[in-house]
């Protein structure tokens, strides 16, 4: 009996390759007593110490791009709500839940609240002077999201219009930490 090659090759398919597990974004970590949010703040952080600049802020400052206010009108859009199974079956909801005994968020088209959240960004480290309005902030960043890139925009628009001088770094690594405190060194220390 002769078997054909293409009959052997569709039977017999390569698996699929597993899917990656996510990283997690900003695993918590304490150094020196100072509760950190993530692997990476916590290099920067020791980078900053090696280099002997002491003085900064770890999220001290806190900045509100857009003061919370109400909307006018009705807004009717898709949002998200934590519910257990038979909460979504009471609703007719056909959502997948793996487990059922476990409350998860079910995505829903509906009306939503008009009480909007005011807009703030809280620096990693910081080392600003509010009489002068001039320092320089690092703010680290493992992965550049959309919402992180508007908030920045924002934040420049901000501090353009309040008349500050910032130097912004947002490095993605040790190398560009690095990078981000030879340039302060220089500017600010003048090593």
């Amino acid at each position: 009996m002769m078997v054909r090659k293409s009959h052997l090759a569709s039977k017999f398919k390569p698996s699929a390759k597993p899917k990656k597990k996510a990283i997690p974004h900003g695993v918590p970590t304490v150094h020196d007593g100072v509760q950190l949010r993530s692997g990476l703040e916590k290099v920067c952080y020791q980078a900053l110490q090696k280099a002997n600049i002491t003085h900064f802020n770890y999220e001290d400052d806190v900045f509100e791009l857009q003061s919370k206010f109400t909307a006018t009108g009705s807004c009717y859009q898709l949002y998200k709500r934590m519910m257990t199974y038979e909460d979504a079956q009471a609703l007719g909801i056909n959502a997948r839940f793996k487990d059922k005994k476990k409350a998860k968020y079910v995505y829903q088209f509906g009306e939503v609240t008009n009480n909007l959240r005011a807009i703030s960004i809280k620096p990693d480290f910081s080392c600003l002077n509010k009489d002068t309005k001039t320092g320089w902030i690092i703010e680290t960043k493992g992965d550049y999201t959309n919402e992180y890139l508007l908030k920045l925009r924002l934040f420049k628009h901000w501090w353009t219009l309040n008349g500050w001088v910032i130097d912004y770094f947002a490095p993605n690594n040790l190398t560009n930490v690095n990078k981000c405190i030879k340039i302060i060194k220089e500017k600010y220390y003048g090593l």
